[in-house]
């Protein structure tokens, strides 16, 4: 925890946020390698959802190439979780549910 909270610090989201929209395949699915692994964490959460990172991993979602549908799907499920555990907070609606069976694959 102490790791991302020196990378919501450092401000990650923001970093990463323009990488996932890259024409590089390789690139899009390291950012959102990224999201999944920070999206543990309700404030990078939090941040990403807010900032509209949901709507970009949903498209990645339905692009052709497995790991940017795994990496994608697992940055919303992730994302979903961390802020359904914060009591009193909005999250995402059914991100999680939506995209689950994209980890199948």
């Amino acid at each position: 925890e102490q790791s991302r909270e020196l990378l919501a610090t450092a401000g990650i989201i923001r970093a990463v946020q323009p990488s996932l929209d890259a024409n590089e395949v390789p690139r899009r699915i390291c950012a959102a390698a990224v999201m999944q692994n920070v999206c543990i964490s309700y404030k990078l959460a939090r941040e990403a959802f807010d900032r509209g990172v949901h709507t970009q991993l949903e498209r990645l979602c339905s692009e052709k190439h497995d790991g940017l549908r795994h990496f994608s799907a697992g940055a919303l499920i992730n994302m979903d979780s961390a802020i359904r555990r914060q009591p009193q907070q909005p999250a995402p609606s059914r991100l999680a549910r939506k995209w689950r069976p994209s980890l199948r694959r």
